[in-house]
């Protein structure tokens, strides 16, 4: 700062009068005020004495409060209604500029759920379909082609493989197959295969 002041000044440090060691920039202003320090400025030197400071009393701290306090009644009283118009506006106009920016987005989003709800519907009905040809086939095989005897065994293998599977995308997604889970899980698919990123 001390630099974009006066162009003739090529180094600006600080540095703890104790043991010389440079203050970083970082620093608050507070915490330099703690203790005396050395200004260093073009390789000359400058102590800066810091005053001492002085902690408040309680009945100080407590006549400041109540100043503050007053402070603050009286600011509310004479530009509360001006100030909460004025912020009321600026909240309106950033509110249509972020309605306008996620117009567009919101309207997206609503096509890709209409679209992962109709998969997910297609999806559902395809897995009926196939559990009818399954029971399809099996009645077949029971009772026009073989006989019970021979086909008590598929039929339990079959069931129990289907069970099987139904157990096994438990393990893999710890959740029940569900509507509605599903629908979320090819929402998020569906999202994922239209993003650009992929």
């Amino acid at each position: 700062m001390i630099k974009q002041e006066d162009r003739g000044i090529d180094r600006v440090a600080l540095l703890s009068t104790e043991d010389g060691v440079r203050i970083g920039s970082s620093n608050t202003i507070e915490i330099l005020m703690e203790h005396d320090f050395d200004l260093v400025i073009n390789d000359k030197t400058y102590r800066v004495r810091t005053p001492s400071q002085e902690k408040p009393s309680p009945e100080e701290l407590e006549r400041l409060s109540s100043v503050r306090n007053l402070v603050g009644q009286l600011y509310a009283a004479l530009n509360v209604d001006e100030h909460q118009l004025r912020v009321e506006r600026q909240m309106l106009e950033e509110l249509e500029k972020l309605q306008l920016e996620v117009g567009p987005l919101e309207k997206k989003r609503e096509l890709i759920a209409q679209q992962a709800s109709k998969r997910t519907n297609v999806l559902t009905w395809v897995g009926l379909g196939l559990m009818s040809v399954q029971f399809g086939i099996l009645a077949r095989l029971t009772w026009w082609e073989y006989s019970w005897d021979i086909m008590e065994p598929v039929t339990y293998f079959v069931t129990y493989g289907t069970a099987m599977l139904a157990y096994a995308y438990f393990v893999l997604t710890k959740q029940v197959r569900r509507f509605f889970e599903k629908e979320k899980v090819n929402f998020i698919l569906y999202c994922r295969s239209l993003s650009p990123l992929d």
